[in-house]
């Protein structure tokens, strides 16, 4: 295995991530629009979020995609994925990496309510991203906490292979 990486700290990473996905309208409504005591303000509360959100993102899909290169199982097709907004199809978690590390763009979706002030938005857990494979170009919106939760899914059925990968390493064994 060519790195050694914590699977106790992926799972962390992966928990406070699918908690911004789930918990958009209360975060929002907590340290924004909160009467007196606003935190942040649109622009920084949405500049924050996307940078925490984005790093998160491409280091857990780099991580997972190392992981990934010695699978003893084929993994699940079980994250949706909407092309053009309407096309419903489900793919597997290496496909999803993939894509994160080699889009072009990322975009964090909002949404609000009708219930609600017009300016009371909030990042829904969404993501659109979009790239170019070869002359082709892709685009696809998919839900954060799916991806969490396959990526979960994924490291405990793994956690035992890495965890034997890991502990046959040339160095570690000239030390033990």
């Amino acid at each position: 295995m060519s790195h050694y990486i914590s699977i106790e700290s992926l799972n962390v990473k992966l928990m406070n991530l699918a908690s911004l996905a789930i918990a958009g309208e209360d975060l929002c409504r907590r340290y924004m629009y909160k009467a007196n005591l606003s935190t942040y303000d649109k622009e920084s509360y949405s500049k924050t979020l996307k940078l925490s959100v984005c790093e998160s993102l491409i280091e857990l899909a780099v991580k997972l995609r190392s992981f990934d290169e010695f699978c003893t199982f084929e993994p699940e097709n079980d994250i949706d994925i909407y092309e053009n907004k309407v096309i419903k199809k489900s793919k597997n978690l290496r496909f999803l990496c993939n894509k994160i590390i080699h889009a072009d763009e990322v975009h964090l979706d909002y949404e609000g309510n009708r219930n609600c002030h017009k300016d009371f938005i909030w990042w829904g857990g969404q993501i659109t991203l979009s790239g170019k494979q070869g002359k082709n170009s892709w685009v696809f919106f998919f839900d954060v906490a799916q991806f969490c939760d396959s990526a979960i899914d994924f490291l405990y059925k793994m956690q035992k292979v890495i965890e034997s990968r890991q502990e046959q390493s040339n160095d570690l064994l000239q030390h033990s």
